[in-house]
């Protein structure tokens, strides 16, 4: 009896529908982006251009491809830290990324609204390339 069911349970995953022939697999998201910090936003965190080969960013005032990285750590102007990274306004970073909330958890004064772009959660910030390190 205990085989009859190994053998059932054994029938039923080979029977599950999936990928025939033909089948194409999904392109696999870049290793890593790369963007220009084009600013901060109290509700947003820091603003990104997106290089144009990385469309992942929607168009909002002159930006025609810009996210936000929603980890940005207290700001002290005019730089900025988002995962460890000292980065400034104008700088080129590197990184990679997993979809953030819709907005940052900081305490904003200002009477703001999330701005209608992507918000991204970024990690592995750099302004070196990717994969690679600074030198010493």
């Amino acid at each position: 009896m205990r085989h009859l069911f190994s053998a059932l349970a054994l029938v039923s995953l080979l029977a599950l529908p999936g990928c025939q022939e033909g089948c194409i697999d999904e392109a696999p998201a870049p290793a890593c982006y790369s963007g220009k910090v084009v600013g901060a936003a109290c509700m947003d965190g820091v603003l990104i251009e997106m290089d144009s080969n990385y469309p992942i960013g929607k168009a909002h005032g002159q930006h025609t491809n810009l996210v936000a990285g929603v980890n940005l750590l207290q700001q002290s102007k005019p730089e900025l830290k988002i995962d460890g990274q000292v980065v400034e306004v104008g700088q080129t970073i590197y990184f990679t990324y997993t979809e953030g909330p819709n907005m940052s958890n900081a305490f904003c004064p200002q009477n703001t609204v999330p701005l209608p772009i992507p918000h991204l959660t970024l990690s592995n910030v750099s302004t070196v390339g990717c994969g690679q390190t600074k030198p010493d």
